[in-house]
């Protein structure tokens, strides 16, 4: 492995072009690009580390999505938990 790559120049070096103010749009028009839409769920999102905060990032589904017998659509509910600190290169 380069040294470089281990002394994680590589990551600042391509910071500039990942910043991490855009990844929630990314993300967005990453599903949208695939065809994934959300049919009225609701989704969570718990993404930045902050004091007394577990530091394991998770996802669960309290409520997912499902079709009623009469044939009428559950959206689901879903969080999402992640321990981004915005100051870290990466």
């Amino acid at each position: 492995i380069p040294l470089e790559c281990q002394q994680g120049t590589t990551q600042a070096k391509m910071d500039p072009y990942f910043p991490f103010g855009k990844a929630v749009e990314r993300y967005v028009k990453s599903y949208a690009a695939m065809a994934i839409s959300y049919n009225d769920s609701v989704m969570t999102l718990d993404l930045l580390e902050r004091k007394n905060k577990h530091d394991n990032g998770f996802c669960h589904w309290p409520r997912v999505a499902w079709v009623k017998p009469d044939g009428t659509f559950q959206p689901a509910h879903t969080n999402f938990t992640s321990c981004a600190n915005p100051q870290a290169v990466g």
